[in-house]
């Protein structure tokens, strides 16, 4: 899915609703696997994470490939993940 700017995005939302009078703990478990490149076997041991306190949220970017080297891919999550 493309933003208003164009930007290549993806956004998962979950609602859930607990009908029962118990109550639930529940986890919620998501995976990422950063490309910024063409072939992800290529490009995956040039991608460089870093976690930012700032946003929440853990950052990617590739400096080795220059059509990609100014790009920071990003995931993240509301409310804060409590471990990673």
């Amino acid at each position: 899915p493309l933003d208003e700017a164009q930007t290549p995005i993806r956004l998962q939302i979950i609602k859930l609703t607990n009908r029962s009078q118990r109550k639930r703990k529940l986890s919620v478990i998501n995976y990422v696997e950063f490309t910024l490149g063409q072939e992800r076997e290529e490009m995956q041991r040039y991608i460089e994470t870093s976690w930012s306190y700032e946003t929440n949220s853990l950052l990617a970017t590739n400096h080795y490939r220059s059509n990609f080297s100014e790009s920071t891919a990003f995931f993240t999550c509301f409310p804060p993940a409590t471990s990673y």
